[in-house]
């Protein structure tokens, strides 16, 4: 099984691939990546020969067929300045590229049956109450962005199919993340880098932060390209039970030998970053209902202890 990625290269990407890897010898990866394959081989260590391909353009896939499409690739917020106020960037690299992508594999033949794409459980509005998949979006700017990202994949296949390009639709699947925990990046990797120093929250904290660990995302991941093949749709990729800022950010504190907990106030943040307020500053609840229909048990559903694993 040949599996061509995007965003590849990022932290849920690379762990993914790496996890892959482990699991089946018969899975191979093709990277699409804007970087050259000197500049990131460095972050696959011990990838056997043959098994890692790394291409720049969709050009390069030759006689590689891909059977699945794991589609990670967008702008990540938090490696960007000012973060969410550079709107053109993070909708460009979202919408904008999986339009082109999905138009060029179908133009060249190689449009894989199943698609597998990432989301954000910040389409849904705020709510203390986490919401299931069917729940219409929000109208805020993360929110937007993350309606506008699955719109650009279901509307460019349905483009595809209706011009004759492609005779159906392929399986077309949405992991809808929520702040994946992990300690070499994301959410987690400035608090722990920062060890014994304060950790700051934005307003009060008393917003809702759904969640979900790296081992849980990547047996999700696995069950939906090997065990759930029928399944297709969005999925909420998040642990039943949110907590708030001030939850999370304390546990991280104590365990993480910092000295205190500080907080940034909201509405000075809201003038000078308010795209950034709006995505910082909302709750962010997801119930995942998918999941538990497909019968799923998370290995990590307290964050306590989970941290623990990693500090």
């Amino acid at each position: 099984m040949n599996i061509l990625i995007t965003g590849g290269t990022g932290f849920i990407g690379r762990h993914l691939i790496s996890d892959f890897l482990s699991r089946s010898p018969d899975i191979d990866f093709t990277v699409l990546t804007r970087k050259k394959a000197k500049q990131v081989s460095w972050l696959f260590p011990g990838i056997p020969p043959g098994k890692l391909q790394i291409i720049n353009d969709t050009g390069e896939l030759h006689d590689r067929h891909p059977d699945i499409m794991i589609h990670l690739a967008g702008a990540p917020v938090f490696s960007m300045l000012p973060f969410f106020e550079n709107t053109a960037e993070l909708t460009n690299s979202r919408t904008g590229y999986t339009a082109k992508l999905l138009t060029r594999l179908a133009a060249a033949g190689i449009l894989p049956d199943t698609i597998i794409m990432a989301g954000s459980t910040g389409i849904y509005p705020p709510n203390q109450i986490p919401c299931p998949e069917e729940t219409p979006s929000g109208n805020s700017f993360p929110a937007m962005l993350a309606k506008n990202w699955e719109n650009a994949a279901a509307g460019t296949l349905e483009e595809l199919r209706q011009s004759g390009i492609i005779s159906k639709i392929p399986r077309l699947v949405t992991m809808r993340f929520s702040t994946v925990m992990g300690k070499s990046g994301g959410f987690l990797k400035p608090f722990l880098i920062a060890k014994g120093q304060p950790v700051i929250i934005p307003g009060n904290g008393n917003n809702m932060l759904s969640w979900i660990s790296i081992p849980d995302t990547m047996e999700i991941a696995w069950n939906l390209v090997r065990v759930w093949r029928n399944f297709s749709g969005s999925i909420n990729l998040a642990v039943p039970v949110p907590l708030s800022l001030n939850e999370i950010c304390h546990d991280i504190a104590e365990l993480n030998r910092a000295i205190c907990t500080v907080h940034l106030p909201e509405t000075p943040l809201k003038i000078v970053k308010p795209k950034t307020a709006a995505f910082l500053l909302l709750s962010n609840t997801a119930r995942p209902d998918a999941l538990t229909r497909l019968g799923y048990c998370f290995r990590y559903e307290n964050f306590r202890e989970y941290l623990k694993t990693i500090i």
